[in-house]
């Protein structure tokens, strides 16, 4: 479980299931794994979520629209009647693709580079792959916060990527702390709670490259004019992978005025940092030696 292989261990789990049938007592020993408090409670709905997850990220048709195109990075748009969804690929390079994954887990530092994010919270730090945050927005269309639960994925061995899924936060995901209270004002619109998800999915293809893929879901309401849609698209979303890609590269420099850099340096971060970095460099260790083999 410590592991976070969700998609892995949803597969064997799966196939576990088939052989151990219906009334062996194999298949009453997993029932109580599997069962509330046991050690595999999560990974039945953490492994369709990472799945599907993944195989909408990677989706290439549907009814998306696309914004903007430049070079290798795409943003493609999605409205419904109560909702937009926003989807982004990008290579990313001059990056080490550990710190990506470092910086989408500090939760406090987003303000410092997640467009239109003015204030961000960590509220549980559950482990170095899952924790609960809450994002606010303040500017002069909306007063917004949107209280998250995300957890990691780490699909490197058999996907060669790497997932972060974040949903709604739930009260219940909390075992000692609460929901922050909902915002109060009023700007253009009334002060609301976003239900927000995100997806999030990197792919190292060396050790100083990654392709990114990202996707942002969340209720709108049919009566929120066009102006206000193109300024989340335009001046929002489409500004995401180059925040990312700046602040990545501040860190591979070194550069001490970073926040990122100074946080990685507290005890707690860099524990975290080192738990997923040990994953990345693993993997991309594997990546040179298949080229190499290549080559000879």
């Amino acid at each position: 479980a410590d592991d976070r292989r969700y998609i892995e261990a949803g597969r064997l789990l799966e196939r576990a299931q088939q052989e151990a049938g219906c009334t062996s007592a194999a298949s009453v020993r997993l029932a109580k794994l599997l069962g509330e408090g046991g050690p595999l409670y999560r990974l039945p709905e953490r492994h369709r979520m990472s799945e599907k997850a993944r195989s909408d990220l990677m989706e290439d048709h549907g009814d998306w629209k696309f914004l903007s195109k430049r070079g290798k990075q795409g943003v493609q748009y999605r409205r419904a009647d109560d909702s937009l969804s926003v989807k982004l690929d990008a290579d990313i390079v001059g990056v080490r693709p550990s710190d990506l994954l470092f910086i989408w887990r500090e939760a406090s530092l987003y303000k410092n580079w997640f467009p239109a994010v003015s204030r961000s919270d960590l509220l549980s730090d559950m482990h170095p792959a899952e924790l609960a945050l809450n994002l606010e927005l303040d500017n002069p269309l909306c007063l917004a916060d949107s209280p998250l639960h995300a957890f990691f994925c780490d699909d490197l061995r058999d996907g060669g990527c790497a997932l972060i899924l974040v949903r709604p936060l739930k009260q219940s995901a909390l075992s000692n702390d609460v929901l922050p209270p909902v915002r109060t004002g009023h700007r253009v619109f009334p002060a609301q709670r976003v239900a927000a998800s995100l997806d999030i999915m990197l792919e190292p293809t060396s050790a100083d490259s990654v392709h990114f893929n990202f996707s942002l879901s969340f209720m709108l309401a049919s009566h929120v004019p066009t102006y206000a849609v193109n300024m989340i698209l335009a001046k929002g979303m489409a500004n995401i992978v180059s925040n990312l890609r700046n602040t990545a590269l501040r860190m591979a420099a070194g550069d001490a005025t970073s926040v990122h850099v100074q946080r990685m340096r507290q005890p707690g971060s860099a524990s975290a940092a080192l738990w997923w970095s040990v994953r990345i460099d693993a993997f991309i260790a594997s990546l040179e030696q298949g080229n190499k083999g290549k080559r000879t």
